[in-house]
């Protein structure tokens, strides 16, 4: 009888303190006051200031288009020529080159945003125009990776498009993508892109 006393004793001081803590009203967003625009990490600003991907192309990546970065990266092992070189380094280069402006642009479009909330200026019409620009300035960034994906696949063979996946995790081996974070890219970022966690 004294087990089963202490025993329901503990149970109920840990389901007062799982209903403490599922009632806490603590936000998992504790902290995004702080960055310099609530929306956006400062990780993700600083891959959006490189000209990275973000994660933006990840229907085209996944899907045997790959990205014009990570096959330069694997030019060796992919045996690309210097033709191939050449024309994906071109298409690289207008990628980030558009990349860069297209996410200041977006980068701008949230702080505009946050900044209309901080001042409290804003009515509806208002909000549904700064969060129409910051749709559009997102979608154009993306289109601006996702395009260049576009523009890699008909410079590759279908070989060359099937070592890509197999290198990057996608196809042949075990675990796929969550096993295989390819060297570059941050492992935390990958992993929740590719919902291995």
């Amino acid at each position: 009888m004294k087990g089963s006393s202490s025993l329901i004793a503990i149970l109920s001081l840990l389901v007062a303190g799982i209903a403490t803590a599922e009632h806490s009203g603590m936000s998992p967003h504790a902290g995004a006051q702080d960055r310099e625009i609530a929306s956006l990490s400062d990780r993700t600003i600083a891959a959006i200031r490189k000209g990275t991907g973000w994660g933006l192309a990840l229907p085209a990546e996944v899907n045997d288009a790959p990205g014009p970065r990570h096959v330069l990266d694997l030019a060796e092992p992919l045996a690309l020529s210097d033709d191939q070189v050449i024309k994906i380094t071109e298409i690289f280069e207008e990628m980030r080159r558009a990349a860069l402006s297209r996410g200041e642009d977006f980068i701008s479009a949230e702080r505009a945003l946050e900044d209309a909330f901080v001042r409290g200026d804003l009515d509806q019409a208002r909000l549904a125009e700064l969060v129409e620009k910051a749709g559009k300035a997102r979608s154009d960034l993306r289109l601006v990776h996702l395009s260049a994906h576009l523009k890699t696949v008909p410079v590759l063979s279908d070989e060359q498009i099937e070592r890509y996946a197999e290198l990057r995790g996608y196809s042949g081996g075990a675990g796929g993508p969550c096993d295989a974070v390819p060297e570059g890219h941050d492992s935390e970022m990958w992993k929740k892109h590719h919902g291995c966690e």
